[in-house]
């Protein structure tokens, strides 16, 4: 039986894109894949302003960080600071009305809302 879908889920579906897909040009789960396979199926993702606001300590520190990509701090140089925006041209936010069904049809497999009728 699958696990409950919870909000985080749905706020970070199609999110990424699937590795399988990146490496192999295939995936096992197909269309119920919680990555995009593609950059067609990629959603941007709403991040908080704090988001990449302050630099990453490891990263400064010791050359690396272990959350990568991943990381909710800056890892590049003070050089390449001015190419950053603050404000809300930086932010990306899911217009949750618009999307949300077609975020919870696509995730339990459904094509469209006529499928609950």
């Amino acid at each position: 039986m699958p696990s409950e879908i919870t909000y985080k889920d749905i706020l970070l579906y199609k999110t990424e894109t699937c590795r399988n897909w990146d490496e192999r040009g295939m995936c096992r789960y197909g269309k119920r894949c919680r990555y995009a396979h593609g950059p067609e199926e990629l959603r941007p993702i709403s991040r908080s302003n704090q988001y990449k606001t302050k630099t990453c300590k490891a990263y400064h520190e010791g050359g690396s960080c272990p959350y990568g990509i991943r990381c909710t701090f800056i890892h590049h140089t003070i050089s390449d600071k001015t190419s950053i925006q603050k404000g809300p041209s930086n932010s990306r936010v899911l217009p949750v009305a618009t999307n949300q069904n077609n975020v919870w049809n696509s995730m339990l497999g459904l094509s469209s809302t006529q499928d609950f009728q």
